[in-house]
C-alpha cells in the first residue's frame, strides 16, 4: 500500500490521462498536466488505472506536491468517494478534517469538489492538503487531485498562499468531461 494516507487510497484505481483519450468517440478527462510536472507513479489493474504526477526531480515517495488522476468504475458516486475519504481522514491523521466546497453539474455530469486537511500525518511526521474533484461520468467515475506535503500545522491553518489556493481551484475548475457521441457535451 502507497504510503501516503490522502493520496494513496490504493483501492482506489484509475485510468491514466493518455488511455483516457484512446476512444475518439467515448467520454474524455480533459485535464491538462502543467508542463512542470512528470509521472512518478502508474499502476493498471482490472478495476482502473491511477497516475501520480510530481515536480521534476521528485518521486512519488519523496513529493512535495502531486496531482493525482483516477478513472474507477462507473458505478462510484461524488458522495460515496467523499465519505471514505472523510473516514480516511478522521482514521490517519491527527485532527485531519474534510470540506465539500462545491457540489454542481458541469457539462452534465454531476460533480462535486472537495478539500482534505491533515495537520499531523503520523506516518510521515508532516501535514497533508489535498484539494479533490470527483466527477460522476457515464463511461468512468473521474477523480482528479492536487495535494502538498507541508509541515505539521494547527488545525484550522492551512499552510497555503491565497495564490497557491486560487491557482489550484482555477486548475480544477477548468478539470471536466466530454463526450463526442452527445452533441450538448462534445470535446473540443
Amino acid at each position: 500500500m502507497r504510503e501516503t494516507i490522502l493520496i494513496g487510497t490504493c483501492f482506489f484505481l484509475a485510468v491514466s490521462l493518455a488511455g483516457a483519450q484512446v476512444d475518439p468517440t467515448g467520454e474524455k478527462l480533459l485535464a491538462a498536466i502543467p508542463p512542470e510536472y512528470e509521472m512518478g507513479f502508474h499502476q493498471k489493474a482490472d478495476q482502473g488505472e491511477i497516475v501520480e504526477f510530481v515536480p521534476k526531480g521528485e518521486s512519488a515517495e519523496a513529493w512535495s506536491e502531486m496531482i493525482t488522476v483516477q478513472l474507477l468504475p462507473a458505478h462510484n458516486s461524488n458522495a460515496e468517494l467523499y465519505a471514505t475519504f472523510e473516514s480516511l481522514v478522521r482514521q490517519a491523521c491527527t485532527d485531519g478534517s474534510t470540506k465539500v466546497v462545491a457540489t454542481t453539474e458541469e457539462n452534465g455530469y454531476p460533480s462535486q469538489v472537495f478539500s482534505l486537511s491533515c495537520p499531523t500525518n503520523p506516518k510521515t511526521g508532516m501535514g497533508e492538503v489535498t484539494f479533490i474533484k470527483t466527477i460522476e461520468g457515464k463511461d468512468k467515475f473521474y477523480v482528479v487531485q492536487k495535494a502538498w506535503r507541508t509541515e505539521k500545522y494547527k488545525p484550522g491553518q492551512i499552510p497555503l498562499t491565497s495564490d497557491d489556493v486560487k491557482k489550484w481551484t482555477d486548475y480544477l475548475q477548468s478539470v471536466h468531461v466530454c463526450d463526442n457521441r452527445i452533441k450538448e457535451r462534445s470535446c473540443p
